[in-house]
């Protein structure tokens, strides 16, 4: 090698050492609990076992061009794995970089505890039914440009970042490695809308239990009341995300998404068989049909616009389909499976009779609090956790509380009544043990080792 060559595999090598360091110091910063980065240490333990297949390809890579100086094919795969392994910290290193942002951290700091809180309710349910489940790190929230949400785990590759704007060009196929909830800055400025929150941790459980495939199988031989088989399947994800979201966020759930979807109405006359979302003229009935199933009573608000959906004139396909949404919403809520051991999703739902003196006196805070400009003596209220913040915020807004002040309101009380946990874990203990074992067990171009 000459004296050129080890100038040049020199720096190269200092290339390939700069990302070790920051994947260390964020690690330290979350094991540290510094500046209250203590709630991310199992999702940057997770991000750093990726990391570090993404060291060693690059390690191989330098191993390789310093074994052979100046051949141009292991000099173009040295620049691929560094410039791949740079886009991939690049994504990471911007979303946690935002929570130290001054005006999206309160915000960002409510979202991840709403989704990991739901999330890991979830999975603790799913674990004490002895399901097999894989016990995961809580997802993490990632900020994109648009108006809703959106869900990624352990199915999905880092391409589902690029919804978010964010630019990957060379590893988008690689499997991500953590669990992602998409949000727009919009709803993260509005405490009632992350009650969007539930339905997107309902994909992410359904993805690793894979209850919508079940479902699927089982309409083959139920008659779900006349209701289109085919439109069933094809929509079945959603179908199960919205009873989950029901299960979690009870009457508020129901009020944001009908609101959101009768807004569509105008746009989906027709039946779009590559959208698996349900057209809103069958989503919206089913969605007060699933909250009887679950017994939920949906608010005054709710009630008024589901007069003004059913003064409307649907399409004429819809007419046929919407008499059996009663039958549908009992299968979706009632049917025991087998991949929850012998339980329905109905069992997912919240203790509500336990909750809901304290939710109701935290709603009334909240009203109370934008006509005082503060909130009332002895505000704290005992058994409200994280994830009843954006319920109470839903009521509270339908109730006639100012928006403005209502989201600040809530930040605030998160703030000042809230413990902040200095990890988030599975009730069965620290996940990253389990995922990394998991991790560990593939290459990660998805071919086991």
């Amino acid at each position: 090698m000459t004296a050129t060559d080890q100038m040049i595999f020199r720096e190269r090598a200092r290339q390939a050492s700069w990302v070790q360091h920051e994947v260390a110091e964020l690690m330290r910063v979350t094991a540290a609990n510094q500046g209250g980065m203590g709630i991310h240490k199992t999702q940057a333990d997770a991000l750093g076992v990726f990391m570090e297949e993404l060291d060693a390809r690059v390690a191989t890579a330098l191993g390789t061009l310093h074994a052979s100086p100046g051949d141009p094919i292991a000099s173009r795969d040295f620049v691929v794995q560094l410039v791949g392994r740079g886009e991939v910290w690049q994504v990471f290193r911007t979303v946690f970089l935002a929570r130290r942002d001054v005006l999206l951290t309160p915000m960002l700091d409510l979202a991840d505890m709403v989704a990991a809180r739901a999330y890991l309710r979830l999975q603790d349910q799913a674990i004490a039914w002895n399901t097999g489940i894989v016990a995961r790190p809580p997802p993490l929230v990632v900020l994109r440009a648009a108006t809703g949400a959106a869900a990624a785990g352990a199915q999905h590759t880092l391409k589902a970042l690029t919804d978010s704007g964010f630019l990957l060009r060379k590893l988008r196929d690689e499997p991500l490695p953590i669990s992602i909830v998409m949000l727009s800055a919009e709803q993260c400025a509005s405490a009632w809308r992350m009650v969007s929150l539930f339905h997107e941790v309902g994909h992410l459980l359904d993805a690793s239990l894979e209850v919508s495939t079940e479902m699927r199988e089982l309409s083959v031989t139920h008659a779900l009341g006349g209701f289109d088989g085919g439109m069933f399947r094809a929509n079945a994800r959603e179908l199960v995300a919205d009873v989950i979201g029901v299960a979690l966020g009870g009457d508020a759930f129901v009020a944001s998404l009908a609101y959101d979807l009768f807004e569509l109405l105008p746009s989906f006359g027709e039946i779009d068989p590559s959208d698996p979302h349900p057209n809103p003229w069958i989503r919206l009935p089913l969605l007060f049909e699933i909250a009887a199933a679950f017994g939920v009573t949906p608010l005054p608000t709710s009630w008024t616009l589901h007069a003004d959906f059913l003064a409307l004139s649907p399409p004429a396909w819809a007419v046929a389909p919407r008499a059996a949404l009663g039958d549908v919403a009992a299968f979706l809520v009632k049917t025991k499976l087998s991949r929850l051991k012998d339980h329905s999703l109905m069992e997912l739902a919240r203790p509500w009779a336990a909750v809901a003196p304290g939710l109701a006196k935290l709603v009334g805070y909240f009203v109370e609090a934008g006509k005082l400009g503060r909130f009332p003596v002895r505000a704290k209220q005992e058994g409200i956790d994280w994830d009843l913040l954006p319920i109470a915020a839903e009521r509270a807004r339908v109730g006639g509380a100012a928006w403005d002040a209502l989201h600040a309101d809530v930040l605030a009380y998160a703030r000042d009544y809230l413990e902040r946990p200095q990890q988030l874990a599975s009730a069965a203990g620290n996940p990253i043990p389990a995922w990394k074992n998991l991790a560990k067990a593939f290459r990660f171009d998805g071919v086991g080792r």
